[in-house]
């Protein structure tokens, strides 16, 4: 049963804990002081923290988290992630961890709810034998993750991986499965479009097992993949990521289906972080395109049925290019007004970076996903500037980018 109030405190609480601070339930109110400690990870620090479960608050310290240099990081995000799931249970929006979505087709939850993962990392195992094919592997930091793989499994194995791109909620758990010769065939191989990307540390350190024992391969767009009767073909649909695929999901046990996997270029709800603009419009145009039935998300819930003759996957889809076309006109409404009375002064008729997103995205406080709207409000405003609709002017006192429309009179 939902509890508001508490689940408000919880949300406070865990924003307070992401900056380090130290907090004590006490009856109905929270004893809040700084703790550097927390926050640097310091040797011997202790972090006190709260747990909730269905009733509502536990009245007292209920877990105690030792933090070192080394674990400290890992421990908050650990934690973190339990809370988020019991706020879900509360708020009543628990999802079910494994979901049969169609014959040969499960979802199983990676477990690592957050703000931009929203209830978890979706991975996907296709098949209905003893050899099964996996798309994403989670973050690869929830060992519960790795029991539903098995639970799903049965006594099957997975003997191929393939990868949507390469961000860590979604290759994290690579290594791991690797190592695991109860989930996955000797002669398993994992499958990822080559980028650049691939070279950076933290990426190679994901992959580092499937490069060592040489199961590294390469996905080409409209490469097959098939598994019992399901086929999968490739997608190469970059804009969230340089390296990004999505992959059409069909069968003869659902003939007149046409799934598609979509990663994290659409989600099951909200929308996605886009690191290329121009490259993502064309590909979620590539994606309306193959006018799917279904929509198999990276995160968020399964999108299908249909309202009248078009499918509710097509009218997501549509809406994701909408969005944008609205946000362009949103901003476009920004720098049409005046700009704040505000250092940098003078404006030159210019508004900065800060300002049109907090004026397109108002709704918006959570900090971090603070950042991810001012990143969306960039790529707006370089497609502007491209399309020779706006311009970049230098303010002075302290020098700072400002943004206004190219025919906007200083």
């Amino acid at each position: 049963m939902p509890v508001p109030e508490l689940t408000d405190k919880l949300e406070q609480a865990l924003a307070d804990f992401d900056k380090g601070v130290r907090y004590i339930y006490k009856q109905d109110e929270f004893e809040y002081r700084n703790d550097p400690t927390a926050v640097t990870g310091a040797d011997s620090s202790v972090v006190e923290t709260m747990s909730i479960d269905r009733d509502g608050w536990t009245p007292g310290v209920l877990e105690k988290i030792m933090w070192d240099r080394r674990k400290g990081s890992e421990q908050r995000q650990q934690w973190k992630r339990k809370q988020e799931r019991v706020k879900r249970r509360l708020e009543g929006q628990e999802v079910a961890p494994i979901k049969r979505i169609a014959q040969g087709i499960v979802r199983v939850l990676g477990l690592n709810p957050g703000p931009f993962t929203l209830d978890g990392t979706n991975t996907y195992v296709f098949g209905n034998g003893e050899r099964r094919l996996l798309v994403d592997t989670g973050d690869g930091e929830q060992p519960e993750y790795f029991d539903l793989l098995k639970q799903c499994l049965g006594g099957s194995r997975i003997d191929r991986i393939l990868l949507t791109h390469w961000h860590g909620d979604h290759i994290g758990g690579v290594n791991r499965l690797l190592a695991m010769p109860e989930v996955v065939t000797p002669d398993c191989a994992v499958f990822k479009h080559p980028d650049p990307v691939d070279a950076r540390d933290d990426v190679r350190a994901m992959l580092a097992q499937a490069v060592l024992q040489n199961r590294l391969r390469g996905i080409t767009d409209s490469q097959l993949f098939a598994v019992d009767d399901i086929q999968l073909q490739a997608v190469f649909t970059p804009g969230h990521t340089d390296d990004h695929m999505a992959f059409i999901v069909t069968s003869d046990s659902f003939a007149k289906e046409r799934l598609l996997l979509t990663g994290d270029l659409v989600l099951g709800r909200g929308t996605t972080i886009v690191s290329d603009l121009q490259r993502y419009m064309e590909s979620l145009k590539t994606m309306l395109d193959t006018r799917p039935s279904a929509l198999l998300p990276g995160h968020g819930p399964i999108i299908s049925g249909s309202d009248g003759e078009t499918p509710n996957a097509v009218r997501v889809i549509e809406g994701y290019i909408e969005h944008r076309n609205l946000r362009e006109r949103q901003i476009i409404a920004v720098l049409s007004g005046e700009p704040p009375e505000a250092p940098p002064m003078p404006r030159n008729g210019g508004w900065r970076l800060e300002e049109v997103a907090a004026a397109v995205y108002p709704e918006i406080t959570d900090p971090k996903v603070i950042l991810a709207a001012q990143h969306n409000a960039r790529l707006h405003l370089d497609k502007l500037v491209s399309d020779d609709k706006a311009e970049k002017r230098l303010g002075t006192e302290p020098a700072v980018e400002l943004w206004a429309l190219r025919d906007r009179q200083i």
